[in-house]
């Protein structure tokens, strides 16, 4: 089905809309919040990544800190998903209208992902490999060394004997 709003609907409201549905998500009771996450998801999906480009910044930051308040106690699978998810929607959309934005996301998503990994959060780890992935495929040119260093630890047995890491 055709979506009922698209981008140029969502563009005027865009970063209103954001801020009430991140403000959600701050009000004691609604931190975890699986609607708002879910409608952060899709407002990102919506609006597309031109629409989002003034704001990605803004919405990668509001991401990034509930990513480090949930990984020290993940208790919500269907809020979790809709963050990843919404990370990894930011990604898609932002850096096939921005290429060179690959680079901006990297420097803002390994700290936290290099944090999953090392604190061994096995419910993101998934999350944290696929959209690694996403920024590999998106990246042009050779890899950083900030790739090179993930590899000895995600080559190690143990990483592969999780059922939810192997594709």
């Amino acid at each position: 089905a055709a979506p009922k709003l698209g981008p140029a609907d969502l563009a005027p409201h865009l970063q209103a809309l954001l801020v009430g549905l991140f403000g959600v998500l701050k009000r004691e009771g609604s931190t975890e919040n699986e609607y708002a996450m879910r409608a952060i998801l899709r407002v990102a999906v919506s609006a597309g990544g031109a629409q989002l480009a003034p704001l990605v910044g803004q919405v990668l930051e509001e991401l990034k800190g509930i990513l480090a308040r949930v990984c020290a106690n993940p208790s919500q699978p269907a809020f979790n998903h809709y963050l990843f998810e919404a990370v990894a929607a930011l990604v898609r959309d932002t850096c096939a209208v921005t290429p060179a934005a690959v680079g901006a996301f990297e420097s803002a998503l390994f700290p936290p992902f290099q944090q999953v990994l090392q604190m061994d959060v096995q419910e993101f780890t998934p999350y944290v490999l696929q959209i690694f992935a996403q920024l590999l495929e998106a990246r042009a040119g050779q890899l950083s060394q900030a790739y090179r260093d993930l590899f000895p630890p995600l080559l190690s047995p143990s990483m592969w004997e999780r059922r939810g890491n192997v594709p």
